[in-house]
């Protein structure tokens, strides 16, 4: 089992220069994700959600604020960080296998990390699948591929940012009860970026609502429903009903609207 720590945004601002014009994205943001807990975050388009994940890993900076995961400054490129997007972005010329093993970053594989790769593919349904290439997988496929290649490097935190949002919805929900299995297995610690409400309350422990940029934290909503979710129970509809109010509190509606 991993040795989990704890992942904490303190005071996180960030703001970008356009045209010498500052614009401010986050503001104030202050986090605590427990180990191995699975965070989803929501809140309107364009308010720095997927900014907030791009910090996290290092792939931009934050303005102010400090990002610290067991009490430690995260560094640059660090393994202790993986992260899924929206497309796959796999190497249309790699196979299954080598695209896994990209993230391992070692030209000549050891024996333990065969296996692991072998586990790994076990692990998202793919074994069969180690020398097809992605053009030969379906979308759901393609993302399978994406969760065991940022999980290769056996990360404590997982970011997903918006993963199975090109997705059909029968393959969403089944890519839904793939990612809980995945994340019960592995015990790592989740940060879900995602539109759908439904998809938050479905996996996870916890909900973070943002408001409009500068975005801030607005609302922290605790999921205390018994897994595997029913989404057709009465808690499971009331919690629904009470996200998407606060939701929609935050996005400007030219009509009223009913759950």
């Amino acid at each position: 089992m991993k040795n989990l720590e704890q992942l904490s945004l303190h005071n996180i601002n960030k703001s970008f220069f356009i045209n010498n014009k500052k614009i401010d994205v986050l503001k104030d943001i202050n986090l605590d994700v427990t180990p191995g807990e699975f965070v989803s975050i929501i809140g309107p388009s364009g308010c720095g959600k997927s900014t907030l994940l791009r910090l996290i890993i290092g792939l931009s900076h934050q303005t102010i604020g400090s990002i610290l995961l067991g009490g430690r400054e995260l560094q640059e490129s660090t393994h202790e960080v993986g992260i899924v997007f929206q497309e796959s972005r796999l190497f249309p010329w790699l196979s299954v296998y080598k695209n896994i093993t990209f993230g391992l970053e070692n030209e000549h594989l050891s024996q333990k990390d065969q296996a692991d790769v072998k586990e790994h593919l076990h692990l998202v349904g793919l074994e069969n699948f180690a020398d097809a290439y992605p053009s030969q997988l379906s979308g759901g496929m393609q993302q399978r591929v994406s969760i065991a290649r940022a999980l290769i490097s056996h990360p404590k935190v997982l970011l997903l940012d918006e993963p199975f949002g090109a997705l059909d919805a029968i393959t969403r929900i089944y890519m839904q009860q793939e990612i809980t299995r995945i994340w019960q297995t592995e015990k790592s610690t989740i940060l879900l970026v995602t539109h759908d409400i439904d998809e938050a309350i479905f996996l996870s422990d916890r909900v973070i609502v943002m408001s409009h940029r500068p975005a801030t934290i607005k609302n922290i909503i605790s999921v205390d429903l018994p897994r595997p979710r029913d989404r057709n129970s009465y808690d499971f509809l009331l919690l629904r009903k009470k996200i998407y109010k606060e939701f929609f509190n935050e996005i400007e509606m030219p009509f009223s609207f009913s759950i």
